[in-house]
C-alpha cells in the first residue's frame, strides 16, 4: 500500500470512530485527526548519484572496457560516464569523463568532458561537473 493510501485509510479510520463517540468533543478531536492524516503528502525521496558499470545498463552505451567503464545516475538518469583512455596500451595511462546525460550551455559553468590521471580523479571531476551543472539548473538528484 502506497503512503498516500495509508494516509487516506487512517483518515478514514479516525472519521469512523468519530462517528461512535458519544461526546461531542470527542469527535472533534478524532475529527481533526482525520483531517491531519488527509493533508499528509509522502516526502520526496531522493537517492545520491551512484556508480555502476556501463555494461549492468543494457540499452546505454556499449561498454569499452567492461570492468572500469563506468556510468553515474541519479535516479534512472544517466548523468555522464568514466572510461579509461586506452590509447593501445592495455594498461590506461589517462581516464576520460563526460557529462552525457543534461545540455549543459557555457554559462552553466559546468565542463562536459576532460582527461585525469586517474580512475578516482575522474569519477571525482564528473560529479563536480554534475552538481555545478545541477546548482544552475537549480535541480536536485532524483
Amino acid at each position: 500500500m502506497s503512503e498516500v493510501a495509508q494516509y487516506k485509510k487512517n483518515a478514514e479510520e479516525c472519521r469512523e470512530l468519530a462517528r461512535s463517540m458519544p461526546r461531542p468533543e470527542d469527535r472533534a478531536r478524532l475529527e481533526q485527526m482525520a483531517e491531519a492524516w488527509n493533508s499528509l503528502r509522502p516526502r520526496p525521496t531522493t537517492m545520491p548519484p551512484r556508480w555502476i558499470k556501463t555494461a549492468d545498463r543494457p540499452g546505454s552505451f556499449p561498454p569499452v572496457h567492461p570492468d572500469d567503464d563506468l556510468l553515474l545516475v541519479s535516479g534512472a538518469f544517466v548523468v555522464g560516464r568514466v572510461l579509461p583512455a586506452m590509447a593501445g596500451r592495455s594498461i590506461p595511462t589517462r581516464w576520460g569523463w563526460l557529462l552525457t546525460g543534461p545540455y549543459s550551455p557555457g554559462e552553466a559553468g559546468a565542463p562536459t568532458h576532460g582527461y585525469v590521471a586517474s580512475l578516482e580523479e575522474a569519477k571525482a571531476a564528473l560529479l563536480a561537473s554534475w552538481r555545478r551543472w545541477q546548482q544552475w539548473a537549480g535541480v536536485r538528484d532524483a
